[in-house]
């Protein structure tokens, strides 16, 4: 409650929607115009709204909090969460983003934990650190731009997005292709992370650590395609095949 952004009911606030570009007041007659009760909370788009004694209370989500919540006798709803459509108040801002920000440490740190400790099930372990860094490329949750020799750019995003290790994320997790056209191995990491790379040394110690081939991958890069950004497109001109 001391660390998330508090509502009273009735309340006025001014919040700034990215969307749209613009400043508007925003009225919040809570338990008249939300569906609002004593004692609920809900979520969306990675935030928790809990509401309680006439105020409601939001925070970026992270695991352990609904356990807490339900210790307490909060019950979930379909009630409003605000703040959860990248819309966030002015007044608070630098502490809104700070909260995203260690929200998301949290939920990545939980996350890779999870993988790994399913992966190890599995009997796969993590590719080295250094091979990691110097031979390949992460593919980033906000994805890669990719340019096509006959078409427009494309971004491209990793198979498994998100923190969660869901049947999604359980289904690649330890799991590679290799396309012999041109080389390119695209594999997950016992710790959750896309990468993509050319090196046979990695694709050695995927052989060695438990990996299984598939073929489900949807490719970042197929054949005559790279990055079309400058940063991803130096780090891929640094890979080599050895």
């Amino acid at each position: 409650m001391n660390e998330a952004i508090k509502i009273k009911n009735k309340e006025k606030v001014i919040v700034f929607w990215p969307h749209f570009n613009k400043h508007q007041e925003q009225a919040y007659t809570l338990a008249d115009d939300y569906f609002i009760s004593e004692r609920t909370y809900n979520t969306n788009n990675g935030v928790i709204a809990f509401y309680m004694q006439n105020a409601l209370y939001v925070i970026p989500y992270f695991n352990e909090i609904t356990k807490i919540l339900e210790e307490e006798g909060f019950e979930q709803s379909d009630m409003f969460v605000p703040f959860s459509n990248r819309e966030y108040p002015i007044e608070y801002k630098e502490k809104w983003e700070a909260l995203m920000v260690e929200a998301h440490v949290l939920q990545e740190e939980s996350y890779q934990q999870e993988c790994l400790e399913y992966s190890a099930m599995l009997g796969v372990s993590p590719i080295d650190p250094e091979l990691l860094s110097q031979k390949c490329m992460i593919v980033p949750g906000e994805g890669i731009l990719v340019n096509h020799p006959d078409k427009e750019p494309e971004r491209k995003f990793p198979v498994v997005c998100g923190y969660c290790c869901d049947n999604m994320t359980l289904e690649y997790l330890g799991r590679y292709f290799v396309n012999v056209k041109n080389g390119i191995i695209t594999f997950v990491n016992a710790d959750g992370k896309q990468y993509i790379t050319r090196s046979e040394e990695v694709h050695r110690q995927l052989f060695d650590k438990g990996y299984r081939f598939t073929s489900r991958f949807e490719e970042i890069f197929k054949e005559d395609e790279e990055p079309a950004e400058d940063e991803f497109a130096e780090l891929w001109n640094k890979l080599t095949i050895a």
